[in-house]
């Protein structure tokens, strides 16, 4: 039997700030482009609520986050046309959220949704999981200091490899 890589987890508190602690503890190895594109706004963004204001043209961007050689997660994010020059060295260097603060970006809040559903059209074999099988789902769209959508995020994620954990405060 061989022994698992470490399990993975998101804190709810702020994901930029966990991710930077995770990766003290954990072993995020590998971050895999797969897509950068140029899009039209797709209309399933619209129906989101606050995502029209990413602008008409999105920047799209598709990752796989791999961790000790394991695939652990699909990213895609949107982000507004103003960011069509962040690149795939870029992204292979640092996390987008710490290219976005480089850049001056502070996200104040986001809407975050956490689910699971069956894996659809290459999650399975990106994932390497069964076809169809089981993930873990993460849906946000975060907004800066004035307000502005910044970015959308839709990810996946192997349920026996991740999990989520959030933290509630009283208002």
């Amino acid at each position: 039997m061989t022994e698992s890589p470490p399990h993975a987890r998101r804190s709810g508190s702020s994901a930029g700030a966990s991710i930077g602690r995770r990766r003290g503890r954990r072993r995020f190895a590998g971050r895999k482009l797969r897509q950068i594109l140029r899009l039209p706004h797709p209309d399933p963004l619209r129906a989101l609520g606050g995502c029209d204001r990413l602008g008409a043209d999105v920047v799209y961007i598709r990752r796989q986050r791999s961790t000790d050689g394991v695939p652990v997660a699909v990213l895609e994010n949107y982000l507004p046309q103003e960011f069509r020059d962040i690149t795939t060295d870029d992204l292979g260097a640092r996390g987008l959220y710490q290219i976005l603060r480089a850049r001056g970006v502070t996200i104040r809040i986001a809407k975050q949704k956490i689910g699971a559903r069956r894996a659809e059209d290459d999650e399975s074999t990106l994932l390497d999981i069964d076809e169809g099988g089981p993930v873990l789902t993460m849906e946000r769209i975060a907004f800066d200091d004035s307000g502005r959508a910044i970015e959308y995020g839709h990810h996946c994620y192997r349920p026996d490899m991740y999990s989520f954990e959030t933290t509630l405060v009283a208002k």
